[in-house]
């Protein structure tokens, strides 16, 4: 009776080792880095005067661990013209150009099981290397001169995105992107939405 019930132990042992060698499998075969991934649209912010948006460009790799969860590393360059805080009356149209530079990691979970389709929203945390350049206008004494000038600005930015991928090949996919930055001290900027192509390895 004793060594039934050490059997029956035994047994229980090896089909939980089993079930966990073949999940194991199954996870190692379902993973999927995504060597490159280049995206771009337009690119605009909520948060300024009379703005006016323009392009963004975009390069990711992604590592996909299963069929759920995904890891980015990300560079978005975008830009949008605006009004400065400096403008005055006699610049009343978009003259100052800004530029975003945003280098971040991002989690993407998959909300659909399909075999081709990726549905995953995304958060994380990264850096915006941000430059203004902005013309405004100063007195003279025979009327007005227009300067030009530049700033910096380094900061945190939280990206939040939503992608949808369609896989067309076993290297190719086609997809679409939106997303925007939140910046702690300024709101949300960086509003971005475009077409992806990405390329795998399986």
């Amino acid at each position: 009776m004793t060594n039934n019930t050490q059997l029956s132990g035994k047994q229980v042992l090896l089909c939980i080792f089993l079930l966990l060698f073949f999940a194991n499998v199954n996870a190692q075969q379902s993973r999927v880095f995504d060597i490159v991934a280049l995206s771009s649209g337009i690119y605009t912010t909520p948060s300024q005067t009379k703005e006016r948006p323009r392009m963004y460009y975009k390069f990711e790799s992604n590592y996909h661990f299963n069929n759920r969860h995904s890891f980015s590393i990300n560079f978005l360059g975008g830009q949008y013209d605006h009004l400065h805080e400096k403008s005055t009356p006699l610049l009343t149209n978009p003259q100052n150009r800004m530029k975003d530079n945003v280098f971040y990691l991002q989690y993407k979970y998959n909300v659909v099981k399909h075999p081709k389709w990726r549905v995953m929203p995304g958060v994380g945390i990264g850096l915006n290397v941000a430059a203004y350049d902005y013309t405004y206008a100063v007195p003279t004494p025979l009327g007005h001169d227009f300067l030009a000038d530049e700033e910096y600005l380094i900061s945190i930015a939280f990206p939040i995105s939503l992608n949808a991928n369609y896989k067309i090949s076993k290297v190719w996919s086609v997809g679409v992107e939106v997303g925007a930055f939140a910046d702690p001290d300024y709101g949300f900027f960086g509003l971005h939405a475009g077409p992806k192509v990405i390329a795998s390895l399986r």
